[in-house]
C-alpha cells in the first residue's frame, strides 16, 4: 500500500502520515549515583548530544536511542563533540 498502513487482518487504512513510536525512555535508574549526578537529568529530561552522547559523561551512551556512527565518532575523536559550554545545560 503506497499511502497508508496495511494491518495484518488485511486491512487497509490510508494515511498521509504514519509516524512510528516505541515510547522509548532512557532510564537512568540502573545506574549508581555518581554516574546520575554527572548525568544532570533535567525536571523534563536527559539532555544529550544527538539524543545519544552526554559531555560530561564520555565512557556512556545510549544506543538504539540514534544513529551509532556517533558513539564510535566522540571516541574516536574524529567528529566535533560539544562541550557544556557550547549550549548543553
Amino acid at each position: 500500500m503506497d499511502e497508508g498502513v496495511l494491518l495484518d487482518t488485511g486491512q487497509e487504512v490510508p494515511a498521509d502520515l504514519v509516524v512510528y513510536c516505541t515510547g522509548f525512555k532512557q532510564a537512568v535508574h540502573i545506574f549508581d549515583a555518581t554516574v546520575v549526578q554527572r548525568l544532570r537529568v533535567a525536571d523534563d529530561g536527559l539532555y544529550l548530544y544527538r539524543g545519544i552522547l552526554h559531555p560530561d559523561v564520555d565512557d556512556l551512551a545510549f544506543i538504539g536511542c540514534g544513529p551509532a556512527q556517533w558513539p564510535d565518532a566522540a571516541a574516536t575523536a574524529s567528529t566535533f563533540f560539544p562541550t557544556t559550554t557550547a549550549g548543553a545545560p
